[in-house]
């Protein structure tokens, strides 16, 4: 057995002694942070309303945080349980706890419902375009509208080792007959994703690759909210097929 494969195994024996029974998931993956990146690692041993226990990944001794501003500032996203995998921004002094993100509630498929909006030929005028708008709203039955603006989901699957998916078949704005044509906004494709000073960085490309900065509103285990730069964008969890089988 090698030093790696000792490490790991003890490493792993710790942590489940330390903070419960819960198989750390990012163990193997705990990243050489950037000297910027503010943002501590580890699993939570407790928490409640006045504090956090981590047990950072580097297996040194628990850290204990105060994380009053933290519930009074409302930066909590996804309460943490014992074994949780967490990332925590502290403050100046390295007693609080800033901001807290569950990073084992972050991970999974997020979808929304992408509905279209009416799109507008370059050749109408606002008056034109009123007009249109109101024929659909007023005259067209509920079924046609139905038919013929269809949500379809959209929605990003945040998972293991840093990766990002896009979830969802992309829609072509495809020309129909008249002027009754549905367009659909185009969807982020992400391809990974990690946390830096407390913010969500996702990753476009593979090759030549982009980084959107993305804030948190709400994480939860149903739902999520977050601030892209063109404004927040609302998620539910999706069930695994095996999740929605068993229902």
């Amino acid at each position: 057995m090698n030093k790696n494969t000792i490490f790991a195994t003890v490493a792993t024996a710790l942590l489940i002694i330390g903070c419960g029974t819960k198989q750390p998931k990012d163990m193997q993956q705990n990243p050489e942070n950037d000297p910027n990146d503010a943002t501590i690692y580890g699993l939570a041993c407790d928490f409640n309303d006045s504090i956090i226990e981590v047990l950072p990944y580097d297996l040194s001794d628990p850290k204990t945080y105060d994380v009053v501003d933290a519930w009074k500032n409302r930066n909590i996203y996804g309460m943490p349980k014992t074994g949780d995998n967490v990332a925590i921004v502290l403050s100046d002094d390295g007693k609080s706890a800033l901001k807290i993100i569950n990073l084992d509630q972050l991970k999974g498929k997020w979808c929304y419902m992408e509905v279209p909006t009416l799109h507008r030929p370059a050749s109408m005028d606002d008056q034109q375009f009123a007009k249109l708008e109101a024929y659909v709203r007023d005259s067209l039955s509920d079924s046609v509208r139905a038919e013929k603006f269809t949500p379809i989901e959209y929605g990003i699957s945040i998972e293991d080792n840093n990766v990002a998916s896009f979830i969802g078949h992309m829609k072509t704005n495809e020309e129909e007959s008249g002027f009754l044509q549905a367009e659909y906004r185009a969807p982020k494709r992400y391809t990974g994703w990690k946390i830096f000073n407390g913010e969500l960085i996702l990753t476009k490309g593979r090759k030549k690759q982009v980084n959107d900065t993305v804030d948190f509103k709400i994480v939860k285990e149903d739902s999520l909210v977050i601030f892209y730069k063109d404004g927040p964008q609302s998620y539910y969890r999706k069930k695994s097929d095996e999740e929605q089988a068993a229902k």
